[in-house]
């Protein structure tokens, strides 16, 4: 089966989600933009050279950022849904979190390891196992699962989502020469696009019919907030 996605419609859609809840994704990255400011400022700066508390902070830094953008990209995914959800959300811990945290050192080492031969092999590890952070996140599979699951669902399109990928590079370059102040768009508007993406391609290569809730258990349905 040929797989297929509309850059319009992803777009567009990340677009319409940001205008609804423009308020949640201001405060969200502005606290990841905050955290992440707060470490890397005492890592670089007063204890740069002061060890191994210098080293500590940075590993505390790390692990604060991977848990708020975990939590982050499942918040996404329901906003995508149709969820509304509250600031609050963002600081919740999630088990699926350590598989994530394993999945992106071993996606990580895929691509650094592909890029040491003429960075083909990294681009196309990049690209094959893009999604894994929102299969764990969507569908709350384990670190092997997620990146298995995502090569099916990029098998054989990889070319349009490295289109899709310069693409929301240009328009997160737009957001930067905005006075970073556009990030709190672009930003945004790429992640809920490629959850749109994700989504698409999702439907497409897995049949529900097939497709047991063994192999990928549907979350439970979060209600809205009022």
């Amino acid at each position: 089966m040929n797989k297929n996605f509309s850059f319009g419609e992803a777009f567009g859609t990340g677009w319409t989600k940001l205008k609804e809840h423009w308020l949640f994704f201001v405060l969200a990255y502005t606290t990841v933009f905050v955290a992440n400011g707060i470490f890397g400022g005492l890592v670089e700066g007063p204890y740069k050279e002061i060890e191994p508390t210098g080293s500590l902070l940075a590993l505390i830094g790390l692990m604060l950022r991977v848990w708020l953008n975990f939590n982050l990209l499942v918040l996404t995914i329901r906003i995508f849904d149709g969820a509304t959800p509250m600031w609050r959300d963002l600081f919740i811990w999630r088990e699926e979190t350590i598989s994530y945290v394993g999945a992106s050192i071993l996606y990580g080492l895929m691509v650094f390891l592909g890029c040491l031969f003429f960075i083909i092999p990294g681009l196309y590890f990049a690209v094959k196992y893009c999604f894994y952070g929102y299969l764990i996140a969507d569908r709350r599979v384990g670190a092997f699962d997620a990146l298995k699951m995502s090569g099916q669902l990029t098998d054989g399109i990889k070319w349009p989502l490295i289109g899709f990928g310069l693409a929301s590079m240009g328009i997160i370059l737009i957001g930067m020469l905005a006075l970073l102040l556009g990030l709190f768009i672009a930003i945004p508007v790429v992640s809920i696009a490629l959850a749109f993406v994700y989504r698409a391609l999702y439907q497409q290569a897995f049949d529900p019919a097939v497709f047991s809730l063994e192999t990928a258990p549907v979350p439970a349905e979060t209600p809205k907030h009022q």
